[in-house]
């Protein structure tokens, strides 16, 4: 279903068995981003959907709505925020003004959060990766080679694209996944670290 306005939200919703009317009232802007906002969703994407104002976030039936405080727009932590920046690149607005997205950047605060998430990652591959089933391997490993791949696009000051962009350029673009591999081992993590991901990229997410 395409969302060109807060009509087709609200029918949405309805669909859902989610009355929204209230929260779309008080909402002060409400926003449509990730892979539905770009047109390069699948069937089972989420609808992902930023409200401003104060609200109950909403996570079922393929919708997840959030919430931020009008008063936190212009902080410097949503500022530089992954979400924030992305947003202002591939969101689109349903309601509201789109005036702070002209004041999001990519900074080291940037760059030191997507670096220590995925450092927790790779720890936690340390500690039960081998334990994990093939299904759960590939899907672990998936999910850190995005993370990975969003990293190199934000230290090249660019916006991070929803994951079935960085998917098609991971598959179809074998200069992508050289710069990618060699990103890890200089920028990343320790060179034993760096070599068990490269092994883990080419042999399970190939599969």
């Amino acid at each position: 279903m395409q969302i060109e306005n807060i009509r087709d939200l609200e029918n949405l919703f309805k669909k859902k068995g989610i009355d929204i009317k209230d929260a779309t009232f008080r909402a002060s802007e409400i926003i449509l981003y990730g892979s539905r906002a770009i047109g390069v969703n699948d069937t089972e994407s989420d609808y992902d959907f930023l409200f401003v104002g104060e609200g109950e976030p909403i996570k079922k039936n393929g919708i997840d709505l959030s919430w931020i405080k009008k008063s936190e727009l212009n902080t410097k932590q949503w500022l530089e925020s992954e979400l924030a920046i992305h947003i202002a690149k591939y969101g689109r607005w349903l309601k509201g003004k789109d005036k702070w997205k002209t004041k999001v950047r990519i900074t080291e605060s940037t760059l030191q959060k997507k670096r220590a998430k995925i450092n927790n990652y790779v720890e936690s591959l340390r500690n039960k990766f081998e334990k994990l089933s093939p299904a759960f391997q590939k899907k672990y490993i998936t999910k850190v080679r995005r993370d990975v791949q969003r990293l190199f696009l934000l230290k090249k000051n660019q916006p991070v694209p929803p994951k079935q962009v960085l998917d098609k350029e991971w598959k179809g673009n074998k200069y992508i996944r050289k710069r990618v591999l060699e990103f890890i081992s200089k920028e990343i993590l320790d060179s034993n670290d760096s070599k068990k991901l490269f092994d883990y990229f080419r042999n399970i997410e190939a599969t």
